[in-house]
């Protein structure tokens, strides 16, 4: 009984899941999580490719141990036959290179990119 209803579970949960964005090998499995998770409602196939992501920094004291960040983003779509390039930035104050606390900033900007990148690609499809 626990079988069946593992099975039927299963199957009822992958006829719901759209298959019309296409990613290349260049974004991580978490990338394509939030851009499905942003683009759900998309009704055209959409082709998702050149995922770049630039991290650069500028030091504010001569130590060098607080800088401000800049994190670039830019991805190629490809729908109906035409092909845009989108990009987002995101600039914020980081403190201590090696601290945990930069990598969750890092993170954070990186889902605050992603989720601008979404809400342009929604604004160019209509």
């Amino acid at each position: 009984m626990i079988r069946f209803l593992i099975i039927f579970f299963l199957s009822s949960c992958s006829s719901i899941e759209k298959n019309n964005l296409i990613f290349d090998s260049s974004f991580e499995g978490r990338d394509r999580f939030l851009f499905k998770r942003c683009l759900s409602n998309i009704g055209q196939d959409l082709e998702i490719s050149g995922l770049k992501v630039i991290n650069l920094a500028n030091n504010i004291n001569s130590e060098g141990l607080e800088f401000n960040s800049k994190t670039s983003m830019s991805v190629d779509i490809k729908f109906q036959n035409q092909k845009i390039k989108i990009k987002s930035m995101q600039m914020g104050p980081t403190n201590y290179i090696s601290s945990n606390m930069s990598l969750e900033l890092e993170k954070q900007d990186r889902e605050f990119m992603i989720q601008d990148i979404c809400e342009k690609i929604k604004k160019n499809i209509q």
